[in-house]
């Protein structure tokens, strides 16, 4: 089978994944909501109206602070949590829409067409999926699964249905980690930091590109260039750059002004994100870690496990390899190209089990291919595994949609 037909494949089984989903959140959306926050924007909405029932269900959770900032900037502290990317997309999709005179787009239509976009994002990032496992993994089998499993991820609502920041950060993400497999470092850094402005967790993706320009050559025992150095210096700060800038807004914003006394102002670095999240989100180094987050703990155990899994006996194999024979002797070269993105894998995973809600990983794990070649590998090695896999991710999936749709968490 041909590369061109395993796309076409794979784009036909995303669309249908796509109307799936679509279908069980918008019936789901028919129950009474636990909150009606969506009705304040659809306040002659037709609960009979088919239309005004799936355009509801795209008014869920954090799209209200999307929307919002987008339209009138951060006005509350606990707002700079979010990244300006969303934003800064929104405010292009009415610049466009404004194109040729027409009226200023509504809040309504807004939704829809971000909606819309996402669709789009999510098929291509199934398409970009399959050809970097293909590099990755050597394997059409092992990609073909890959991309497959990619259209039952953990969190279907978020990731399919509205202008949340996974989608985009998804594709940037698959797409800077494929022109780091070609070695175009510059392309790599530049989709990097797109991916960077829409989530904080994007400053790891730097790890691509020093993996490739330093710690795989060491590895390999090869004299490293210093132009090598000074590219990474630079491709990270590209990486980085959205990170920084939203950092910075917040200081010029809140820490510049001697009559107001902000404590975060005082810390070194001032960084107004820690502070967000650990004020207003209780974010921290095992304070989720109680009695009443063990359900959560239950929830997200499944991602978890096999993540670090997977990563642990990845990393072991390659220092097996090394100490025994030297990485520049490996018969196969596909395992180096596996080796950066199990770390990066470890590096998350871990942050967020001990410092984080640890139910964001049913968001995070979707934008690392590296949980995918897992779960191909659990079906290819181990049947039994790779069937109670798919069908959690099946189960979950459908249950997560369902609460999506009627507000409640997790989201």
């Amino acid at each position: 089978m041909t590369a061109s037909h395993e796309l076409r494949l794979i784009t036909l089984y995303a669309i249908c994944a796509r109307l799936f989903f679509i279908t069980l959140i918008v019936s789901a959306s028919l129950l009474p909501p636990f909150d009606s926050s969506h009705k304040t924007i659809l306040p002659a909405a037709n609960p009979r109206s088919l239309f005004d029932v799936f355009v509801g269900s795209l008014l869920r959770w954090d799209e209200f602070y999307f929307a919002d900032a987008s339209r009138n900037g951060y006005q509350y502290e606990h707002e700079w949590a979010f990244f300006p990317g969303p934003s800064w997309a929104r405010r292009l999709v009415r610049s466009v829409w404004s194109i040729g005179g027409r009226r200023t787009i509504s809040s309504l239509s807004e939704a829809l067409f971000t909606g819309a976009l996402t669709n789009c994002f999510t098929v291509w990032s199934a398409r970009i999926l399959y050809l970097l496992s293909v590099e990755c993994t050597g394997s059409a089998s092992v990609a073909r699964i890959s991309a497959l499993l990619s259209l039952l991820p953990s969190s279907p609502a978020v990731i399919f249905h509205v202008g949340y920041t996974e989608p985009l950060f998804n594709l940037c993400s698959y797409m800077g980690m494929l022109k780091c497999v070609n070695a175009k470092w510059a392309q790599a850094s530049f989709y990097f930091m797109l991916a960077n402005s829409f989530r904080s967790n994007g400053v790891l993706l730097a790890g691509f590109v020093l993996w490739g320009l330093i710690a795989d050559p060491f590895l390999r025992k090869q004299k490293i260039p210093l132009l090598n150095f000074l590219k990474s210096i630079l491709y990270v700060a590209i990486t980085i750059a959205p990170f920084v800038y939203h950092q910075f807004t917040a200081w010029v914003t809140f820490c510049q002004d001697d009559g107001l006394s902000v404590e975060w102002c005082k810390r070194f670095p001032p960084l107004i994100y820690s502070h967000v999240q650990a004020t207003y989100w209780n974010v921290g180094f095992l304070r989720y870690w109680t009695p009443s987050q063990i359900p959560n703990f239950l929830i997200c155990s499944p991602p978890l496990l096999l993540l670090f899994w997977s990563s642990t006996d990845v990393i072991s194999r390659l220092f097996r390899s090394h100490t025994q024979s030297g990485l520049a002797k490996q018969a196969s070269m596909v395992l180096p190209h596996m080796v950066p993105h199990a770390i990066h894998a470890i590096v998350l995973t871990s942050w967020i089990l001990v410092a984080a809600h640890t139910q964001i990983i049913l968001r995070l794990a979707s934008s690392m291919p590296f949980l995918y070649w897992s779960a191909a590998r659990l079906i290819l090695e181990q049947p039994k595994l790779g069937a109670w896999w798919v069908g959690w991710s099946v189960t979950w999936g459908c249950i997560s949609s369902i609460l999506w749709a009627v507000f409640l968490p997790p989201a």
